[in-house]
């Protein structure tokens, strides 16, 4: 059965949260990775920003992979304008790293921590194929734009090196990844 990301507003959610049943998400999209369940089609499946850009996706149709990158091709990815105002925000932590070190990347001391200790992220940031939104190939931020934005103030200001190497999770239609 053909599921686009507009079909999530009709599985069965919670009221409180509006997060979207995990369980029923597993057996409509039984191939994908347990973290793109969670972290963008149960939690963000009917935010009405996460509708409005990707309702036409065939999220059905889409194979996952992790891939490794350097961070020099992450932080130059494709994203919407709205979330790119938020990744730039976050990237405007780091303009404090000389005073504050880690601590100005994040109030929750696990994520520091990780920071400090890998030099990356806990969880990686999910991506699809640029062309599904132009006729260029390349990788665009669907979910961990705070991760990407961290990453990006992080190589501006010389902390991590842009041909350091980072997880994602990358999204795309092509049969062989």
């Amino acid at each position: 059965m053909a599921i686009k990301f507009s079909d999530l507003m009709e599985l069965r959610y919670d009221k409180n949260s509006g997060r979207i049943n995990i369980p029923l998400l597993e057996i409509f999209l039984p191939d994908n990775p347990q973290e793109i369940i969670r972290d963008l089609y149960s939690d963000h499946g009917r935010e009405q920003s996460f509708q409005k850009q990707y309702s036409h996706i065939q999220i059905s149709s889409l194979k996952w992979q992790k891939r490794k990158l350097k961070a020099k091709d992450i932080i130059c990815c494709g994203c919407f304008p709205e979330s790119y105002e938020w990744l730039n925000k976050v990237k405007q932590r780091t303009n404090s790293f000389p005073k504050n070190g880690w601590n100005c990347i994040d109030m929750r001391p696990e994520v520091v921590a990780h920071w400090q200790k890998f030099s990356t992220w806990i969880v990686p940031p999910i991506f699809i194929e640029k062309r599904l939104f132009s006729d260029e190939n390349g990788y665009w931020l669907v979910e961990g734009h705070t991760r990407v934005g961290t990453l990006k103030g992080l190589v501006e200001q010389s902390v991590i090196s842009p041909h350091s190497v980072h997880e994602i999770f990358f999204g795309d239609y092509r049969t062989s990844l």
